[in-house]
């Protein structure tokens, strides 16, 4: 993400307005293995809910990410 490595490199510039393209983010799990959809879907679900992705989110990237 160049968010991140705008924050991390301590350059002097500042994102302007909305993105011009948002990437979507996914976890690759074999065909057929429901089971560990089922689980990762529940992981995500669980940090989202309890505000663990936001805290995440907010000490990587300085704002939730998830909005």
């Amino acid at each position: 993400m160049g968010e991140n490595a705008i924050l991390n490199a301590n350059l002097a510039v500042q994102p302007l307005g909305d993105p011009i393209y948002v990437d979507d983010i996914g976890i690759a799990v074999n065909k057929g293995n429901g089971e560990m959809l089922d689980r990762l879907n529940e992981a995500l679900a669980t940090i989202q809910e309890n505000g663990t992705y936001a805290e995440i989110s907010e000490q990587y990237f300085g704002r939730d990410i998830s909005q």
